[in-house]
């Protein structure tokens, strides 16, 4: 799957430029879509759609949109979204990113409804509905210039999007800013996150720099990493698993080994989800000396699941800063990569 993330110019923000449109959800867009779920379920596409923009926003917060997509509505050569300033600026972007993410995240589902036409559908279909293998077959045996009788079903079938128990329980998500989905995107790296951009404006701030953290790292899992950072070890490498927990937009430590094997390690990291490690290594040195560097690796495959991984990308600097980790070790390729030969080239690198 192709990923596509945002591109911003440097700060501050209020001057920050949007390069493309947005093509991830935003917890703004999705608690709009999900509180009118909750009122109104199922509901066809197109009124959701209709609803979604009735709801409005803050004048600052569309202010803020308005100053980063100012150039990219002037750069554009394709006809505008229907409503670009808005967090659900177009059907299609609702159809085809919104409501599958919900859809994912189990709180939506997609129903099939089935009911009696009425006489407009009725006259409607009468005279558009697509002839079918049959008819096709019995205009060729009545000859031109005849029509055959037209099969029309007696039931209207029809897609509508359902809200799920765990939709309905779900709450309102803190509305997220673009300091924590601006990334750098080049070619097939994720190369850094940039603290510029603000678009779905947090109520509770006043300035876009009280919103800095993608993903909240717990007390617990600090003191944890300070507990690991500091052990004393004489032989082995230890490591240290961290996961993002999607749902509730936190750091959560999967497994510690006091001792573990590069080889090991990597059959314990999943082939398709990013992971922060933090690995205790036995470098040997060429004069003889042992030490027990602390290093960061990076597990982000490309095959992860995009969304997963732009807030693994989007919270990495976090991590680094929480663990206090200079030496970090790109893993995008599998366990492939992880090798003793790509540690100790990294670490001995003058």
């Amino acid at each position: 799957m192709r990923l596509t993330y945002l591109l911003f110019q440097s700060q501050p923000a209020q001057q920050a430029t949007l390069k493309q449109w947005l093509n991830v959800s935003t917890p703004t867009a999705r608690n709009i879509v999900r509180s009118i779920l909750k009122e109104k379920s199922p509901i066809h596409s197109h009124e959701l759609f209709e609803k979604t923009q009735e709801v409005t926003l803050d004048p600052k917060v569309m202010q803020q949109r308005k100053e980063i997509y100012e150039r990219l509505l002037r750069r554009q050569e394709q006809r505008p979204p229907p409503n670009p300033l808005h967090p659900i600026r177009s059907l299609r972007y609702l159809k085809t990113v919104v409501l599958p993410d919900l859809v994912e995240r189990g709180e939506a589902e997609k129903i099939v409804n089935r009911r009696d036409p009425t006489p407009e559908e009725l006259d409607l279909i009468k005279h558009t509905k697509p002839l079918t293998l049959r008819q096709r077959k019995m205009r060729g045996a009545i000859g031109p210039g005849k029509q055959p009788p037209l099969y029309v079903n007696k039931q209207v079938q029809e897609w509508l999007w359902n809200i799920t128990e765990q939709g309905q329980d779900t709450p309102p998500e803190r509305e997220l800013s673009d300091l924590r989905f601006g990334l750098l995107y080049d070619k097939d790296k994720l190369l850094l996150q940039v603290n510029v951009g603000i678009l779905d404006w947090e109520e509770t701030t006043n300035s876009p720099t009280d919103s800095s953290h993608t993903v909240d790292i717990p007390k617990e899992l600090k003191d944890a990493i300070r507990k690991f950072r500091f052990a004393r070890r004489n032989s082995g490498s230890a490591a240290m698993i961290i996961k993002v927990n999607k749902k509730d937009l936190i750091m959560e430590e999967v497994e510690q080994f006091d001792s573990i094997s590069l080889e090991d390690l990597a059959e314990e990291l999943p082939e398709n989800s990013p992971r922060y490690i933090l690995f205790s290594y036995e470098l040997n040195h060429p004069d003889g000396r042992k030490s027990f560097p602390l290093v960061l690796i990076n597990w982000a495959p490309t095959t992860s699941e995009t969304g997963l991984l732009t807030l693994h990308a989007s919270a990495y600097i976090d991590f680094q800063t929480a663990s206090d980790v200079s030496k970090v070790i790109e893993i995008r390729d599998g366990a492939d990569s992880l090798t003793k030969t790509a540690i100790d080239a990294k670490l001995l690198s003058k």
